[in-house]
């Protein structure tokens, strides 16, 4: 496609309307009418009019040359000319100043920092300027289908270029916003003059050139393409890289956060090789007989894993159960103590009565004092009911003899 375009730039008369407002203005603060934090809030298109123009303090290199040089040269309390920058015309005025410490006697101190404001107005080209361009490219495309679009171009003070190739879909290279004209082109066949476009920054129009067939382009002409989006790709990775956290062992990170990590990676190098219903309540256990601890974790959650509840359920069921079968071995004891010999329905006498009164007890006789201490705190014979007494079979020469 042949492209022909005009910026829509303000012209000289602009800029000396905007200079002769700015001189209005600073012309009310030097005669105290106003101040300049007031002025800067009323007239400037700088985000800081919200602070009076207030930009804080400063040094060379963090504004532009011609900015600077105008603030650092500038006394406290003055208000500068109007000042020509990339981003329109500025009032200057400096409050505060940070000097540095003369490294001999007698010399003058010099700004390090300065603490400024500004009142900021942009050039914009006027009504007047704008019509004035979009009749130069209609005059231009007037011309074109008699003297082509190049030299019509040339003749208007247009600006003429070839573009590459581009999809429907897509802007025409080098002007924004132009999804319209690309419409266009698309729907008339070449050698065909489009209507004068406007956007916020050109007036233009073209002549179809070329359609090319789909079909896989060349390396050549995707290149731009193709280094734009590993140039992008690259810096996603760099900014992902530099919001991560500080580096960690990824096994600790996923035990901190109660995960299934194998913990590979700790102090010293020592590698544990634990089983996943492990990994988490025995990891704290092993790691204080191997070394240092290294996978802190909260004592609660270390309680909660499964393998420690069923471990402390079994235990308290073999406590308890021990526990009964020795408060019934110490109940047996102590209703056989209080019993007589000759009345117990549960004993069998098979020995003569001179042999048994020689008897002894088996155990000592420590055993025998406690044992009775123990049963003068239980109930007698007479109180235990009989369907709590232990009822036993004795075993002798091979006959079963029931109470």
């Amino acid at each position: 496609m042949r492209l022909a375009s005009l910026r829509l730039e303000p012209s000289a008369e602009d800029e000396a309307d905007v200079k002769q407002i700015l001189g209005d203005i600073r012309k009310d603060i030097v005669e105290h009418k106003t101040t300049f934090a007031d002025a800067a809030t009323t007239w400037s298109e700088d985000p800081s009019a919200k602070q009076g123009g207030d930009l804080g303090f400063f040094d060379r290199q963090r504004m532009v040359a011609a900015f600077a040089d105008v603030a650092f040269a500038l006394p406290i309390g003055e208000v500068s000319e109007p000042v020509r920058t990339q981003f329109g015309l500025h009032l200057i005025t400096v409050t505060d100043e940070k000097l540095s410490t003369p490294a001999k006697r007698g010399e003058k101190p010099e700004r390090t920092e300065v603490r400024a404001s500004h009142i900021l107005l942009r050039v914009h080209p006027s009504q007047t300027t704008l019509v004035s361009l979009r009749e130069r490219a209609d005059a231009a495309l007037q011309d074109a289908p008699t003297s082509g679009i190049e030299a019509a171009a040339q003749r208007h003070g247009l600006q003429f270029a070839t573009t590459p190739a581009f999809q429907e879909s897509m802007n025409l290279p080098g002007v924004q916003n132009s999804i319209s004209a690309a419409r266009f082109a698309f729907a008339n066949p070449p050698g065909t003059l489009s209507p004068v476009y406007q956007t916020d920054e050109a007036v233009y129009f073209f002549e179809v050139a070329e359609r090319l067939p789909e079909g896989t382009r060349t390396l050549d002409e995707v290149r731009t393409q193709v280094i734009g989006a590993l140039q992008r790709e690259a810096r996603a990775q760099k900014a992902a890289q530099a919001l991560a956290p500080p580096g960690r062992d990824p096994g600790r990170r996923r035990l901190r956060a109660g995960g299934q990590g194998d913990g590979s990676q700790l102090r010293q190098g020592r590698q544990l090789h634990l089983p996943p219903e492990h990994r988490r309540c025995g990891l704290r256990h092993r790691l204080r007989q191997s070394g240092p601890r290294a996978v802190p974790g909260p004592d609660a959650a270390r309680r909660a894993h499964p393998a420690r509840r069923l471990h402390r359920e079994a235990a308290v069921e073999v406590a308890v159960r021990r526990g009964v079968v020795q408060a019934e071995a110490r109940r047996d004891r102590a209703v056989a103590a209080v019993q007589p010999p000759a009345t117990d329905p549960g004993r069998v006498d098979l020995e003569p009565e001179g042999q048994r009164e020689d008897r002894r007890p088996a155990f000592g006789g420590h055993a025998l004092v406690r044992q009775r201490r123990q049963a003068d705190r239980l109930p007698t014979r007479e109180t235990v009911p009989a369907t709590f007494r232990p009822r036993r079979l004795i075993l002798l020469c091979g006959a079963e003899i029931a109470p």
